[in-house]
């Protein structure tokens, strides 16, 4: 490869592994994981350090695109009613640290705080807009204040 086209190498690499794989996640449970990250490894190894740096600067960059998917995804999706909505939280309330453990080593993220900040907000559009929530297949109510005194905020 070009010293010049290591950086898209990586994201190539990458990108394959997720057409292949559908998502990072999936892949690190493959057996050829181990091959994959070892690939990517020795690109990095060999790149001058201004390119490391330019990656991590990006790193940034790259978890706020995947947050603002995330965030899309919570438009087009539904909103649950307060009941559900209360059960979320005591969720996450008894049995988030246990879930963050049984996640974080197949590589999904668990930022509590953020997913609380992006409920808040996304709940806040819901009343501001009238929105209806859902509770059941044929029955869903008017946002009000409930929901976001259930997220404490």
């Amino acid at each position: 490869m070009l010293r010049d086209n290591r950086q898209a190498a990586i994201a190539a690499r990458i990108a394959q592994a997720r057409g292949r794989f559908g998502s990072l996640a999936r892949a690190r449970s493959d057996g050829s994981w181990r091959g994959f990250a070892g690939g990517i490894a020795q690109i990095v190894r060999q790149m001058p350090l201004w390119k490391l740096q330019a990656l991590r600067r990006f790193g940034a960059l790259i978890q706020l695109l995947a947050r603002s998917a995330w965030v899309q995804h919570i438009r087009a999706n539904p909103r649950y009613a307060p009941a559900h909505l209360a059960h979320w939280v005591k969720r996450n309330r008894e049995l988030g640290a246990e879930l963050a453990a049984r996640l974080s080593p197949a590589g999904f993220l668990d930022d509590q705080p953020a997913a609380l900040q992006v409920a808040r907000w996304a709940y806040r559009q819901a009343e501001a807009a009238s929105a209806q929530l859902w509770v059941s297949l044929k029955y869903a109510v008017n946002a009000d204040g409930r929901c976001l005194e259930i997220l404490g905020g």
